[in-house]
């Protein structure tokens, strides 16, 4: 199973969508938010994953940064 961290713009709950040969994955909050990968080689999903996982801080420690 593929763990996904909150968006990291609004903190919402993220989801994992895959096809034949690509893999995005998509705030359910506000849909717009998402990173998407193409891959012959049928590995799309660990590797969007992996891209989405990467940030610097999450959405949470941001807005608590900006209220102080």
């Amino acid at each position: 199973m593929i763990n996904l961290l909150p968006c990291p713009f609004c903190g919402g709950e993220a989801r994992l969508v895959e096809g034949e040969e690509s893999a995005y994955v998509q705030c359910r909050e506000v849909k717009m938010h998402r990173a998407m990968f193409f891959d012959g080689d049928n590995d799309a999903a660990n590797t969007v994953a992996e891209a989405w996982n990467r940030r610097a801080l999450p959405a949470e420690r941001h807005l608590r940064d900006i209220a102080d």
